[in-house]
């Protein structure tokens, strides 16, 4: 069964947020600056990823 753009789009959407929050949950531990750093990194680079994948 091959799912729509759309479907696959929506589905990686998801994979990204819950990696996401999986990874802020994670660095809780870290404090400052260089937590909100690379998960400033982290987030942008889902959304690059996100918004290409989306547009094909």
């Amino acid at each position: 069964m091959d799912l729509l753009p759309e479907m696959k789009c929506v589905i990686f959407a998801f994979n990204v947020f819950v990696g996401w929050l999986i990874g802020h949950i994670l660095f809780m531990k870290w404090s400052g600056y260089s937590k909100i750093i690379l998960l400033g990194l982290m987030y942008l680079l889902d959304l690059i990823s996100i918004s290409s994948l989306c547009q094909n």
